[in-house]
């Protein structure tokens, strides 16, 4: 009878053990079939805009507007970091260390937008991504800021870092939200657009004539 009663005690730990399993297994299949929704919910269908039919709505403005000041934004300061530099009477040496940080904070930024802007549409508070672009506009007034008010090099360094990162966010942010706002049957046309033209205007206004 003992025996018989381990053994109907083991079956029933196995039973147990396993009904836990497949409860542990479905919840784990639940939790990805729902972050796969939240994700497809995110990414729903747009229109397929040719330039000029993008042209003609408001969001396409507002994005050049927006990409053009932050290119020119950071245009101004590698055309002009050298001239910066000597007017606050900083060590010249200042001027080459503040251009790498520039370009090692531009890129790492680039970087880290793509992987930060994918990886937001799946939160449970899900950020759209031009949502990005006002992290980009606020870091991109801070750090112009921060120079223009800037009397030491630790302050005037950090303000060109600031200043790269605001700039490199843009670029993979244009491409991103060109294909998913305006269709990416002509994403090629639309995204070049942005990048030909907030480069052309972004430099000629701030960098040229706003700079001198």
């Amino acid at each position: 009878m003992k025996g018989g009663a381990d053994t109907d005690k083991s079956d029933n730990d196995d039973e147990y053990d396993a009904d836990g399993g497949e409860q542990l297994l479905g919840s784990g299949a639940a939790r990805r079939q729902q972050s796969s929704h939240r994700q497809d919910a995110s990414r729903q269908p747009v229109d397929d805009l040719t330039l000029t039919e993008m042209l003609r709505t408001v969001p396409s403005w507002l994005l050049l507007w927006t990409c053009t000041i932050l290119a020119g934004g950071g245009t101004v300061i590698t055309n002009n970091v050298g001239q910066m530099v000597e007017a606050l009477r900083l060590d010249p040496s200042t001027s080459s260390a503040s251009l790498a940080l520039f370009s090692a904070a531009q890129a790492a930024s680039r970087v880290l937008t793509g992987a930060m802007s994918e990886s937001a549409l799946t939160w449970k508070f899900r950020l759209p991504r031009p949502a990005f672009l006002v992290v980009a506009s606020f870091g991109g007034c801070a750090a112009h800021l921060l120079l223009a008010t800037a009397t030491t090099e630790i302050a005037f360094v950090v303000g060109v870092a600031l200043s790269g990162a605001a700039f490199g966010m843009i670029w993979p942010l244009m491409v991103l939200i060109v294909g998913e706002c305006f269709g990416t049957a002509h994403v090629g046309a639309n995204y070049m657009f942005y990048d030909g033209v907030t480069s052309a205007i972004g430099t000629l206004i701030l960098s040229k004539f706003v700079a001198q």
